[in-house]
Formats: structure tokens, sequence, C-alpha cells
């Protein structure tokens, strides 16, 4: 069962509420692969899923929060056996939230009264969104104190070193680029940044690079050979033979089974919403 609140846009500056609801998810039911134009926070009532953004896969239980930045490509699905109960809320922001949703998955039962409270909001009628957004910035003071306490502090290297990737990979950009931007000698430049991130300097600008061409795709509608263009390819085979080995498909076949699934997902959202309406 799904139960979307009906929220207007109001057009507010700092947090401007766009989407709520919860929904009893049945067995194995999915969301995505897709993007949206605005965050989303989900939390975990009960039950069980799983939450997927670039490589990483995350198993979810109860008291659990997922959240993604818009643009970012993810796909969720209810466990067989246990599937999940959640409540969510999306929203535009004049805030740089890019410090709390570095962590797409933190453990936050103490938040689950605020969300417990966004799907009573209903009723309200002149000041709905004003409420949900009282409690979404509730939900991010959580989070911005949360997030201080989680593993070790990011190296400033890395951090600059990611800021420079992502401002600069559109262009012809090495490690000994990068090192030498930051004053580091390549080899403890490497290893720092492994040890922090997972990944090579090299591999987290490749996948940078294809999860950006991957968004032109899906929200901007470039072809193939125009997203591989704009993210710092030259060579279109070299960039098809990287995107099959990321995401399992070839661009094209990528784009199209995406942009199904988005079609799909929203016939459904509309037929919700159109019983809804009814029932009222």
């Amino acid at each position: 069962m799904t139960q979307e609140i009906m929220l207007i846009n109001r057009g507010f500056s700092d947090i401007n509420p766009l989407a709520a609801g919860y929904e009893n998810c049945a067995p194995e039911h999915s969301y995505g692969p897709c993007a949206r134009d605005y965050y989303m926070i989900h939390y975990v009532v009960s039950g069980k899923g799983k939450f997927k953004t670039g490589e990483k896969t995350y198993s979810l239980t109860a008291g659990d929060m997922f959240l993604f930045s818009p643009r970012e490509i993810t796909f969720y699905q209810a466990d067989k056996e246990e599937p999940w109960t959640y409540i969510w809320v999306g929203f535009t922001t004049s805030f740089d939230l890019t410090d709390i949703f570095i962590q797409h998955v933190i453990s936050a039962r103490e938040c689950g009264s605020i969300f417990s409270e966004i799907t009573e909001c209903e009723k309200f009628d002149r000041f709905r969104e004003v409420y949900i957004c009282g409690k979404i910035f509730e939900i991010l003071a959580y989070l911005d104190k949360k997030t201080l306490n989680i593993g070790e502090p990011i190296n400033q290297y890395v951090l600059m070193a990611q800021n420079y990737i992502e401002s600069n990979y559109q262009k012809k950009i090495t490690v000994d680029m990068m090192a030498k931007s930051l004053n580091l000698d390549r080899s403890y430049f490497s290893t720092i940044f492994k040890k922090q991130t997972g990944k090579s300097p090299q591999q987290y600008l490749i996948d940078y690079r294809l999860e950006k061409a991957a968004q032109d795709m899906i929200v901007y509608g470039c072809t193939p050979t125009d997203a591989a263009i704009s993210c710092g390819y030259s060579d279109i085979f070299n960039f098809s033979r990287m995107f099959k080995k990321k995401f399992g498909m070839a661009p094209q076949h990528y784009k199209m089974e995406v942009q199904k699934k988005q079609s799909e997902n929203s016939a459904a959202a509309l037929l919700r919403r159109l019983l809804q309406t009814c029932r009222a």
C-alpha cells in the first residue's frame, strides 16, 4: 500500500518540500534505476530491503535511513521474505548538503518519531508544507550531528582531490596532475586517496565520469556519444567498453532500460494518485 501526501510547490528558498509519503511494499517491490531532481530521504519503519547507488549496495533494516542527492542514479528493492515499509520525504534546498549526503545509509532510530509526524501532516491544510519543512530541518540537524561522528575524518588532501576531479573531469587530467595540484608526491597521494576512498585516484575518476555520463543520458537525454564527449572521453569505443564493464550493459541499452523503468514508475504513481483522488 502506498500513500502519497499531496503537496504544493511553494517555492520556499531554504527548504522546499516537494514529495512525502509512506509505502508498505510488496515482496521484491523495486524502484529504479532512476534519478530525481531533488534530495530524497527514506526511513525504514519495518522489514528489510537493499539500496544501490554507484557501485555500492547496502542491506537495510528497521531504523535505517537511506538518502541520495539530485540526479544521482539509484535503485532500491524490498526483501522477498520481509519486505520493508518506509516513509520518504523529498525537497530542494539552497544549502550545501554535500557533507551530509556523502553518507548514503545511516542508522537513525532516533528519527523514527520525526518521520511518523511527517505522515500526520495531512491534518493540516494551509500550512502542510510549512509543517514538513520544519520536520526536514529537524532531520538535517540530526544528520549534521551524526555525520560528524562517523568514521575517520576525511583527509583534507583527499577532499581537495575529489573537488579537483569533480571540477575537471571533462578535461584530460592525470594522477600526476592531481598530485601536482596538491603539491604532493604521486605515490603518497595515491596511497592516502585509496586508503580514504577505497579506490585509486584513476578509478575514482573513471567511475565519476561514467556516472556523470549515465546521468547526462537519463536526466538530460544526451546520446551516448554526446555524454561520452561531455565527460572527457574522446575514444567512444573505450567509453562503451568501460561503461559496459561498470553497468553491465552498453550505454544505449542502459538508457533504454532506465527510461522504460522511469515510464513504468511514473505510470504507477499517476494511477495511485488517481485512486487516492477517487477515494477522497
